[in-house]
């Protein structure tokens, strides 16, 4: 087994954190909601339990950077694909499929968010996760809303869509979450299309109606 780096180390220090949440995010995805242990994660990245509490203070520290990192990479994305599109409406699209997609691959991701904004520790207004969850989907909101701006929708009406569409996103994500079409015989590739659709039509009300 590896023992805790030297503190004077930091080089190394930074390398097996990343290595034990790297380990951690592995072991959740195979074990697919089952209970991992501290043990488990330690074993997994090849270092001690020692090594591990170093560096966290429990398996729920872990846990909540895994989450934090998930919402970094979900803000990061959606700016960049709106960004990258110069028109208002193209730059909406492209910061609502980015939204879509990311926990379209990764929808266990999306649950264990919802899971965590309903979960006894959200009520404590410094937990860590909570403050990534308010800040992170406040980015994507504010560039949705940024993007209705461009289209001359106001202030407050932009505020409000584009709460909406986070809502609208999410709603169909847990609709077609693992591509089942169960619920509505539909597959979820046809589920985004007509979403789309109807979002392009919604847009255009929005514009037109004085």
């Amino acid at each position: 087994m590896t023992e805790i780096p030297p503190k004077n180390n930091q080089a190394k220090a930074l390398l097996c954190r990343q290595q034990i949440l790297e380990a951690a995010r592995l072991l959740y995805q195979d074990k697919d909601g089952q209970e991992v242990s501290v043990r488990d994660i330690a074993a997994r990245a090849g270092y001690s339990t020692g090594a591990v509490y170093f560096h966290f203070k429990n398996k729920e520290a872990i846990y909540a950077e895994l989450l934090i990192q998930t919402l970094t990479d979900l803000s990061t994305q959606v700016k960049q694909a709106s960004e990258a599109k110069s028109d208002a409406f193209s730059s909406l699209m492209a910061a609502y499929l980015s939204f879509y997609r990311f926990y379209d691959e990764n929808p266990e991701d999306l649950i264990d968010i919802l899971s965590r904004i309903h979960s006894p520790l959200m009520k404590q207004r410094d937990d860590p996760v909570r403050v990534a969850i308010n800040e992170h989907f406040r980015q994507i909101k504010w560039c949705f809303r940024e993007n209705l701006v461009r289209f001359g929708v106001s202030d407050r009406q932009a505020e409000q869509e584009a709460a909406v569409l986070i809502s609208d996103i999410i709603g169909l994500l847990l609709s077609s979450a693992r591509k089942t079409d169960i619920l509505f015989s539909m597959p979820s590739d046809d589920l985004l299309n007509t979403h789309l659709e109807r979002l392009q039509n919604r847009i255009q009300h929005i514009v037109h109606t004085p």
